[in-house]
């Protein structure tokens, strides 16, 4: 079995984000499982996103208004007797919180509330979603991982891939509560994230080899 330091610094090579030293505190700190570890790795990476302003998109809107905004849907507007109640049904585009990867942030701390950490986590994981008020929570069993970040969004990719690890985790503890079994699923899970810190770890400290791994998303 890993010990769940170890962990800490094999993420800390797949993701180079977390050797800023706001995260370093966190590899002297004592983890009941691997989830409370993945979840204080949320938190102070939800904590530096939120001073810095959560990700924002162009959402489509659809609402019967007093005053026009963006387009007229007419044939609804008569449809539903908006017109009637002096209202029209307007399709507009509103600058939101509302997306899929604030979705599936929101959703994580949601399941993270449920889960066995402690209450000193779950505490903090509170006070962060006040911040994640207007944003919906998914079917975590349907997510889908396969996102394309941008220079707008990039500070999301370590917070959504620990999003994936909580997740994946959770939905098998619920799924099996055999120990045995959920130490095997445990151990493959690590299995993947040992081949990313030696690929992440050959690159940086030996910077003459070329290094690859096509198999290794």
């Amino acid at each position: 079995m890993i010990k769940i330091n170890n962990i800490y610094y094999m993420l800390s090579y797949a993701f180079t984000v977390l050797k800023e030293d706001k995260y370093k505190n966190l590899a002297t700190e004592d983890f009941v499982n691997s989830t409370e570890l993945y979840a204080a790795i949320l938190i102070r990476g939800l904590s530096n996103q939120i001073k810095r302003g959560l990700h924002h998109e162009y959402i489509e809107q659809e609402d019967a208004l007093s005053t026009i905004r963006g387009k007229i849907n007419v044939t609804r507007s008569i449809k539903d007797l908006d017109i009637v109640n002096k209202r029209l049904h307007c399709s507009f585009d509103e600058y939101s919180p509302n997306n899929y990867m604030n979705q599936i942030i929101k959703t994580t701390l949601t399941l993270l509330l449920k889960s066995d950490i402690p209450k000193k986590r779950k505490k903090e994981i509170k006070r962060l979603t006040f911040y994640f008020e207007q944003v919906d929570i998914l079917n975590y069993r349907k997510i889908n991982w396969n996102l394309r970040f941008t220079s707008n969004n990039r500070t999301y990719k370590m917070l959504i891939s620990i999003c994936n690890l909580i997740i994946e985790g959770l939905i098998q503890t619920t799924k099996e509560g055999n120990k045995q079994f959920m130490d095997f699923v445990d151990e493959q899970r690590m299995s993947r994230l040992y081949e990313k810190f030696i690929l992440e770890y050959y690159k940086k400290e030996f910077p003459e080899i070329s290094v690859s791994a096509s198999h290794i998303p």
